[in-house]
C-alpha cells in the first residue's frame, strides 16, 4: 500500500492554473513554516574544557604504549624512495594517458 503525498509533487498534478499554483505554493510554505515551529531550538553547553583537557586519556579506553622507533638499519634508503616516487608517478601518467584514449 503506498501512501498519497501530504502535498502532490508536480509531476503528480495535471495542469493548474496560476491561481491554484499559486494557493499551493501557499501551502508548502505553511507547511515548511509549521514544520520550523515544531524544530528545537540549539543549545549550546557551557563546559570547563580545563576539566577534561587535564587528564589525557579516558579511563574507558585501554592505556596504550608507546610505539617504539624504527632502528635505523629498517628504514629505506633515499633512493629507494625516489625510485619507488618515479616508478609510480609514471604508472600514474601511463593510465592517465590510458583512461583519456
Amino acid at each position: 500500500m503506498t501512501q498519497s503525498p501530504l502535498i502532490p509533487s508536480r509531476s503528480l498534478e495535471r495542469s493548474v492554473s496560476k491561481e491554484e499554483e499559486e494557493r499551493l505554493q501557499r501551502r508548502r510554505r505553511r507547511g515548511v513554516r509549521w514544520e520550523a515551529k515544531r524544530v528545537p531550538n540549539v543549545k549550546v553547553a557551557k563546559i570547563d574544557e580545563r576539566k577534561y583537557l587535564t587528564r589525557e586519556q579516558s579511563v574507558y579506553m585501554p592505556q596504550i604504549p608507546e610505539i617504539p622507533k624504527c632502528p635505523e638499519h629498517l628504514l629505506p634508503l633515499k633512493e629507494w624512495e625516489d625510485s619507488l616516487l618515479s616508478d609510480f608517478s609514471d604508472l600514474r601518467l601511463a593510465l592517465s594517458l590510458d583512461a583519456n584514449e
